[in-house]
């Protein structure tokens, strides 16, 4: 099958590899009706912003429309490259959030296709100011149980995921595999007794599940038998966690 090829396209092609993973971070106040209806405002880099939207929709979207970069300092460019105007935000970007948040109708007081006319709320997001990784390799220590839940979702199966608030270590099954993160203390502490250390007291209070599973900790206390007995893959966090 034909291809195009290029000078330097496999920088290009690998590019996003050294886009660090950044953390979706939510602002309340910006945030209008129900947060969870899965409307998203992201305020960032659209590369970074992208890469922050993976752990929860991967393999869920088929598109994706980018406007063209503004405000290059390349006034010869076939767009209107001057778009420093508050009049842009207050006539255009705001008309569209309320359309989202209180409904939309066409002239003639229709509904349109695909948009809601009660509209259906959004949550408003910036992008962390510092990766999900240090420089050293290690979880950030504000990183929460829910964020780092969609990261290893991801990293485990290349499929989005929601944390919901309140949840478990147990964060679901995926192609007969359930998978398990010991992490920020979701057992109540960070002890070796019940905390992010895989110990045989916390496995068995983790949700049981008959069948293969992969459990993600700090640390693993269990022997290769058990290991083995009880059907259980360890991963060791951070460092199995490279995507």
């Amino acid at each position: 099958m034909p291809s195009l090829n290029w000078i330097g396209k496999d920088a290009v092609v690998k590019h996003h590899k050294d886009v660090p993973f950044r953390l979706l971070e939510p602002v309340p106040d910006l945030s209008v009706g129900d947060a969870a209806s899965g409307n998203l405002i992201v305020q960032g880099d659209n590369l970074h912003a992208l890469k922050a939207l993976l752990p929860r929709y991967a393999g869920q979207v088929k598109c994706i429309y980018i406007d063209p970069p503004y405000n290059t300092g390349n006034e010869g460019w076939a767009y209107n490259d001057n778009v420093n105007s508050p009049e842009i935000a207050k006539n255009v970007t705001a008309e569209r959030c309320k359309r989202v948040s209180h409904g939309y109708t066409n002239a003639k007081g229709d509904a349109v296709p695909g948009l809601s006319p009660e509209g259906g709320g959004f949550q408003f997001c910036t992008l962390s100011s510092e990766p999900l990784f240090t420089p050293q390799g290690q979880i950030r220590d504000d990183v929460t149980f829910a964020q780092l839940a969609e990261f290893v979702w991801f990293a485990e199966t290349g499929t989005g995921y929601v944390a919901e608030p309140g949840s478990g270590p147990f964060l679901g099954t995926h192609e007969g595999r359930a998978i398990y993160l010991l992490y920020n203390g979701i057992l109540k502490d960070k002890s070796v007794g019940g905390g992010n250390v895989l110990t045989g007291a916390v496995f068995d209070i983790l949700p049981r599940f008959d069948g293969p599973k992969t459990i993600y900790a700090a640390a693993c206390r269990l022997g290769a038998p058990r290991l083995q007995r009880e059907q259980i893959a360890f991963k060791q966090t951070p460092y199995a966690l490279a995507v």
